[in-house]
């Protein structure tokens, strides 16, 4: 006879086994990566840190989030600093063209 409940617990337990290989895959990349970029651990250090005390997944969610913003600002002002040095290169250069 077909035991729905013991069907469902094997079946959880297999993708729990699942889950479990992926996590530590994702982990082991992310400490190759990290072996690869040592400039990059304290980084990844502070965000295990805020990850650990978010508690829920929704507070590990806006940790992410938070971080991510973040690092578009930095982007964003990095971007703007090189379009004023294109601008002045541009300007210097059509000067020295123009002479």
């Amino acid at each position: 006879m077909y035991d729905k409940h013991v069907h469902q617990e094997s079946h959880m337990g297999t993708e729990h086994d699942d889950d479990q290989q992926a996590l530590e895959q994702a982990m082991a990349r992310r400490d190759a990566f990290l072996a690869e970029n040592p400039h990059l651990i304290p980084m990844q250090a502070k965000l295990d840190h805020r990850m650990n005390q978010a508690g829920t997944v929704e507070g590990r969610m806006a940790v992410l989030a938070f971080y991510m913003h973040e690092h578009l600002l930095n982007l964003h002002d990095a971007m703007a600093e090189l379009r004023a040095c294109t601008e002045s290169f541009l300007e210097i250069a059509t000067a020295a063209a123009e002479s």
